[in-house]
């Protein structure tokens, strides 16, 4: 029986992997990839024209409620320049993006998305919601995956978008994990988990179990060991793998399993939840670091016991997380961040105290509505923001009828009549060293100025990053254009020689990723074309991608403070125009219709109704942001 199941996954995931017979006809078609989108899986799969194997498989997040078109599309050439480039702004939700590749339209594969032009800020909700159906339509990937199809598939590269109706949830799993490239230095097959010569998919018995017991006890797996490799199995020996900065295949080797039953074996920091009862290395880990922290006072016994259970219940009281004392993959990922921030700043030498401070909070009791906090104490002055039923504020000060408060980080005023006050006991550790103090949690003075954010909120979009980001550690080698001469570019051809076709020709001083070497020549990306630059004009040098500024990136730092914003009416499916309204409401008044293809100036964005105040030829109105397709005036 489990033979038959284990065939029917394998035929699912060929199926999978396939796209169902999808592919475009070679004789016609001589670019070298073809791309299919799964959206029954969340899986993108690249594969190589040539032969129809894979060149990357990587999980994704495409359109919620079916936004996602499907259909054969053919990558159109850039409409703007920062298009397959570092950072991409997406005016229609004020978010950034890596990578974006134009599939048709305004449907794009590109990067998870981030608050700020910043590699610290991805958005949390986004990574959270990653592998399953999230965006507005577009295709959002891990950076190094939008990075591969914005380099690697060419301008008018063939995407097929289905949806197979098999759902594969193993591959998922492993795809979760990591994307598979064939660069990585294993098959397809292995990176299955698949092999003849060693532990895995497939096998079972005692060995199994002591493997599976080992990497419970390193933080790798958080299932009961039960004797049979499987996904659990292969994630656990691929989360290490990675750990080691060796090749993930899920697969355990004679070599690797010495390793991994060795006092060199690496210890997970987050991989799998710990909590009462859990013992081991990795336990004994994160007591050490508790200790560090000064929040734990116990034996360092390799044992979650009830000691350990209370300090990370103080950790999570002062970091604003439920009181529960488990310690999640975020929860760890949060003890080691904070001890990391204060060593950075303070040295391996400080002190800890617990300061308790008393704070004036309320509780918002109406039920009917939302209420305005406003600028001032009265009702014609501006909203800050809005409070519904059961959100606290800090109150500052309380005068006749009104109430000084700060909500959502914002200082303003609101009718006292609509609050239940109450004490809360303010609590926050405080580090000092070298002269100087850092804190874990939110002073009163911090929360009086209205500076202050929960450790939670401040934590969630680095550990965002952190999970999807690993990239930036990674060397990769570079090129610098050098042809001696500031005004004196250099030609970039479709082959390594000198008589093939010149695609582009590079300014002096471009920073260029290397994609390959050929001889005297270097394969590099620049624009929407893959192309090579001779040797003989080119310094070498190596980098991380947090270290280099993209020389396509058409917008600088600061950029989206300045830059116009307008938008195209996208065609409406009935008759071809869209509506325009007086007011930000379907039951205002029609000012009147745009076609589409109109161009139109974006005067403001309502993220949370989802309209856009726009102007058009002098007369200014309201439409539907989904019905717009954003752009910086560049």
């Amino acid at each position: 029986m489990r033979f038959k199941k284990f065939l029917i996954a394998m035929l699912a995931l060929a199926i999978a992997c396939c796209g169902l017979g999808i592919v475009p006809a070679l004789a016609e078609y001589n670019l070298p990839h073809y791309i299919v989108v799964d959206l029954t899986n969340q899986i993108v799969t690249v594969y190589n024209t040539k032969d129809g194997s894979i060149a990357r498989q990587m999980l994704c997040s495409a359109g919620q409620n079916d936004a996602t078109p499907t259909g054969t599309w053919y990558m159109p050439a850039k409409e703007r320049s920062d298009e397959r480039s570092e950072w991409y702004y997406m005016g229609s939700h004020n978010v950034w993006v890596k990578y974006a590749t134009r599939i048709y339209y305004a449907y794009f594969f590109h990067s998870l998305t981030f608050n700020r032009k910043d590699d610290s800020t991805m958005n949390a909700k986004a990574a959270e919601m990653f592998g399953v159906p999230a965006s507005h339509g577009c295709i959002r990937l891990r950076v190094e995956d939008a990075r591969y199809i914005a380099e690697q598939c060419l301008h008018g590269t063939r995407v097929d978008i289905i949806k197979s109706g098999v759902k594969n949830e193993e591959l998922r799993s492993l795809l979760y994990i990591s994307s598979y490239s064939e660069d990585e230095g294993i098959t397809y097959q292995e990176f299955q988990g698949i092999s003849p010569d060693a532990l895995s998919l497939g096998a079972a018995g005692e060995e199994v179990m002591d493997l599976q017991t080992r990497l419970r006890d390193l933080g790798y797996y958080g299932v009961n060991p039960d004797g049979r490799y499987e996904t659990e199995t292969i994630a656990a020996v691929k989360a290490l793998q990675k750990d080691l900065g060796i090749a993930q295949s899920g697969i355990t080797t004679a070599e690797l399993k010495e390793v991994i039953f060795s006092d060199e074996a690496p210890v997970s920091k987050g991989q799998v939840t710990i909590q009462e009862g859990s013992s081991g290395p990795v336990v004994k880990q994160f007591q050490t670091a508790l200790q560090r922290l000064g929040i734990y006072e116990g034996d360092i016994d390799s044992v979650y016991d009830a000691d350990v259970v209370d300090a990370v219940r103080e950790l999570q009281r002062i970091c604003g997380y439920e009181e529960d004392g488990v310690a999640s993959p975020e929860v760890q990922h949060l003890v080691y961040y904070e001890l990391n921030r204060i060593e950075q700043a303070l040295g391996t030498e400080f002190s800890v105290e617990r300061v308790t401070e008393e704070i004036n909070m309320a509780t918002m009791i109406f039920e009917k509505s939302r209420i305005n906090v406003r600028a001032k104490p009265n009702t014609k002055s501006d909203t800050l923001t809005q409070l519904s039923l059961g959100d606290q504020v800090v109150v500052l000060a309380v005068q006749d009828e009104w109430a000084q408060v700060i909500a959502n980080g914002k200082t303003g005023f609101m009718y006292k009549k609509y609050l239940e006050p109450f004490t809360r006991e303010n609590y926050v550790l405080k580090y000092t060293g070298s002269g100087e103090s850092i804190t874990i949690g939110n002073t009163l003075e911090q929360l009086m100025s209205g500076s202050g954010t929960s450790e939670k909120e401040a934590f969630q979009s680095y550990y965002a990053s952190a999970q999807y980001m690993d990239y930036l550690d990674d060397p990769v080698e570079y090129v610098t254009v050098n042809t001696g001469a500031e005004g004196l570019k250099l030609n970039m051809r479709a082959a390594a020689s000198s008589e093939a076709e010149v695609l582009a020709e590079i300014p002096n001083g471009t920073k260029l990723r290397v994609l390959d070497k050929e001889g005297d020549w270097t394969r590099v990306g620049y624009d929407d074309q893959i192309g090579y630059l001779t040797n003989q004009y080119l310094e070498f040098w190596q980098g991380t991608a947090a270290d280099v500024e993209d020389s396509t990136d058409a917008l600088d730092e600061g950029a989206e403070e300045d830059v116009e914003i307008t938008a195209i009416v996208m065609p409406n499916r009935r008759d071809g125009s869209v509506p325009v309204y007086a007011e930000a409401d379907e039951n205002s008044k029609q000012i009147g219709r745009l076609k589409s293809d109109v161009e139109v100036r974006v005067l403001g964005v309502d993220e949370n109704t989802g309209w856009a105040r726009i102007s058009y030829k002098d007369n200014e109105g309201y439409m539907q942001d989904k019905n717009l397709s954003f752009r910086l005036g560049i």
